[in-house]
């Protein structure tokens, strides 16, 4: 008995040391929207603490990292102040033009290429550096994925905005225009005929501008930066190189979406559910809020001083009304408002507020990390979306019932009021959260474990390409079957085609003689006439 012990423990510990064996993993995420990178940056702290070697090339610096972590951060200045100044006054423009998906294409093309050219990544690509595996954001940076190909490892990619048509490009997976709304467009999923005819035209236009603009670019930047005679074209790397992606969505919330094996929902992976103390100063604030809190703030990208006058005047004039006290993310702290009943910050523990009981409503740009927090905790939302996909989500907030819509061209002291009353004194709005967080939160396991787990899996077996679809080894054609149906319409065509022949003939054959004789006989008589 005791030999079968010691035999147990031994394999107990070669088990743990399978899986839990140090990996070397490469990060890379090209952008300065913070909102994208804390989405990953929980997943690769957690693979740091579990003894991997993480290194991440990122244009955000983050100062307090985990042992086994490590930066290569490269600063391209804030463009996001740039970007946010002049966000009020785009809000109610349609991000799918031409000039605003152009731009934005040649932006996220010329971004790849200042990464890959910068000296510090250079000097990497350069070195004996090692790596395992690949984790990359995938958001129209493509040229990236020739790291893949430089350092010879697998990739696993990261969705902050979960299934898109950027992912069907990786993974094969249908997304039929019917039912699945483009991420800038604020349709439900139930679409009526106009909506799918628009969604359908906007759609069709973004993969015109996909194939002759941004994947040339693309093209054009890989084979520049990676010169490697043996490489393999990019459009053949695109198909190839991804194992696994890490989708920041659930069903719960997004609604059922076609998901290929290697396709992992791990929406809310961000959220810690274990809450930190909130700072003394703001702990005592919301002691002291005898009606409640309301939590106000628009994320990472949008900055509140920038608003219009009369818009920001409005809204203070509603939190001075309200009994409820405020706690407002507000980048600029000399804003003149009364610290009694407002309390203003640059950064707020998003999460550990949204967890304390006494928030009764989450004014929110409509982004996906924070409505995700909203629902955890179950805290409903008045939305004010500014640009992509904001839109969209909070249209589902209003069409499922846990938030409303108040768009900022309609924020005036009447709307704002008549949005924060509604949600907060209306229990339907915060009924309906409190049921969706419980199904939300309802999984086998959380969804950090679960994005941890698919990593390690990747890097375990080697890579794991047979979770690939075969569907990415076929040509248009062949994927789509046209040639198939080509042939049948051929078929049916012949078929139909020979059946007339034959009815002709034997019309003919039965009908022929009898009608031939008949006129044979009238121009005989006619003849004798």
């Amino acid at each position: 008995m005791k030999s079968i012990g010691v035999i147990s423990l031994v394999l107990f510990f070669c088990c743990s040391w399978s899986i839990t064996e140090s990996a070397k993993i490469l990060a890379v995420f090209p952008t300065q929207a913070k909102s994208h990178y804390i989405v990953s940056q929980r997943l690769l702290f957690e693979l740091a603490k579990s003894g991997h070697e993480v290194t991440v090339i990122t244009l955000i610096e983050t100062k307090n990292v985990p042992k086994g972590y490590k930066e290569i951060y490269l600063d391209f200045g804030d463009k996001m102040e740039v970007f946010a100044k002049d966000l009020f006054n785009k809000t109610d423009e349609n991000q799918l033009t031409g000039g605003s998906i152009t731009n934005f294409f040649l932006g996220s093309a010329e971004t790849c290429r200042n990464i890959l050219a910068h000296e510090k990544v250079q000097a990497l690509m350069k070195s004996n550096a090692k790596f395992d595996l690949l984790v990359f954001e995938i958001f129209m940076d493509e040229a990236l994925l020739g790291l893949a190909q430089h350092f010879k490892v697998p990739v696993v990619g990261i969705s902050t905005i979960g299934v898109s048509r950027w992912v069907e490009e990786y993974t094969a997976t249908p997304l039929p225009w019917s039912y699945i709304s483009h991420p800038l467009m604020n349709f439900p999923d139930q679409m009526n005929f106009v909506q799918r005819f628009i969604n359908t035209l906007g759609s069709s236009f973004e993969e015109y501008l996909l194939r002759t603009l941004l994947y040339p670019r693309m093209e054009e930047i890989y084979n520049e930066i990676f010169t490697d005679p043996k490489k393999p074209d990019f459009y053949t790397l695109r198909k190839s190189a991804i194992s696994l992606v890490l989708l920041n969505s659930h069903s719960s919330l997004g609604g059922t979406k076609p998901l290929m094996t290697n396709m992992i929902e791990v929406g809310g992976m961000h959220v810690e559910l274990k809450t930190k103390p909130l700072p003394k100063d703001m702990q005592d604030f919301i002691d002291s809020a005898e009606h409640g809190v309301i939590y106000f703030c628009l994320g990472s990208n949008v900055r509140p001083q920038y608003m219009h006058p009369e818009k920001k005047q409005a809204i203070i004039n509603v939190f001075n009304q309200m009994k409820e006290k405020v706690i407002w993310k507000f980048d600029d702290e000399t804003l003149q408002v009364d610290k009694n009943k407002i309390y203003i910050a640059k950064w707020m523990p998003q999460n550990d507020i949204l967890a304390n009981p006494k928030v009764k409503v989450f004014i929110t740009h409509g982004g996906l990390l924070g409505t995700t927090e909203a629902i955890v905790h179950g805290v409903p939302l008045v939305g004010i979306p500014i640009m992509a996909d904001q839109k969209m989500n909070m249209a589902k907030a209003e069409l499922t019932g846990y938030g409303l819509t108040l768009f900022y061209s309609n924020l005036t002291e009447t709307s704002f009021m008549w949005a924060l009353d509604e949600v907060i004194n209306n229990p339907k709005y915060r009924n309906t959260v409190k049921e969706i967080s419980a199904r939300f939160r309802d999984r086998p396991q959380d969804p950090l474990e679960t994005a941890k787990y698919w990593v390690e899996y990747v890097i375990r077996n080697k890579g794991a390409y047979y979770l690939q679809s075969p569907a990415l080894k076929l040509n248009t054609i062949e994927r789509y079957n046209l040639d198939v149906y080509g042939i049948l319409i051929l078929l049916a065509q012949l078929i139909i085609y020979l059946t007339y022949r034959v009815i002709k003939f034997f019309y003919t054959l039965i009908f022929g003689r009898g009608a031939n004789a008949k006129a044979n006989n009238n121009r005989k008589k006619a003849k004798k006439a």
